[in-house]
Formats: structure tokens, C-alpha cells, sequence
């Protein structure tokens, strides 16, 4: 592997620039994904390939999973009725449900 050794500044918010010679071997470009790790006393830096979500295999559910996931995303019937309350008056005011803070 090439010896380069140089010194850099940090910026503002531990911004860092890469000199180009390095970033033309490591092939970094904007965007370019890095792991940065403490070792003992440094600092390590590698460019990482991102990852592509189609490596992965889809994972199947089952409809007993599924089941519980919709019983789990349902309101409350007391929870309901008061939103279907502030719906009606909503509707019939020609208000937003929601305030906005501030």
C-alpha cells in the first residue's frame, strides 16, 4: 500500500478535509459512505460501500404477526369516539383537527 502522510486542519463542527491524492486512491467521491473508529490512540477512517436494500432477502410474515400488529395499530374506543367527535365539529366548522403551536 502508498505511504502518504499529511497534515490537516479541522473545521468548524469537526469538519475534515481529505486531501485529493488521498481521496483519488481511496476513490472517494460526495456521498462516499465512511466507518470511523477509535484504535488505541487514532482515528480510522475507511470508505465503506453502501449498501444496496436488494442484497437483502424480503423477509414473509405471518398472518398470525400481522394479526397482532393491525390489533396493536387500532385506537381505543374511547380514543376513537373523541376523535370522530373533533372530525364532525372539524368538518362542520371548516377547521383543521390539529392546532398549530406557537
Amino acid at each position: 500500500m502508498t505511504q502518504l502522510t499529511t497534515i490537516v486542519q479541522f473545521q468548524s463542527r469537526g469538519v475534515l478535509n481529505i486531501p485529493k491524492p488521498i481521496r483519488e486512491i481511496f476513490k472517494i467521491d460526495k456521498g462516499t459512505l465512511a466507518k470511523i473508529s477509535v484504535e488505541d490512540d487514532a482515528i480510522i477512517i475507511k470508505p465503506v460501500e453502501a449498501v444496496s436494500p436488494f442484497q437483502f432477502k424480503p423477509r414473509i410474515f405471518s398472518k398470525k404477526e400481522i394479526a397482532r400488529w393491525l390489533k396493536e395499530d387500532t385506537l381505543d374506543k374511547k380514543t376513537l369516539t373523541k376523535l370522530e367527535e373533533k372530525l364532525k365539529k372539524s368538518k362542520a366548522l371548516n377547521q383543521p383537527i390539529i392546532k398549530k403551536m406557537g
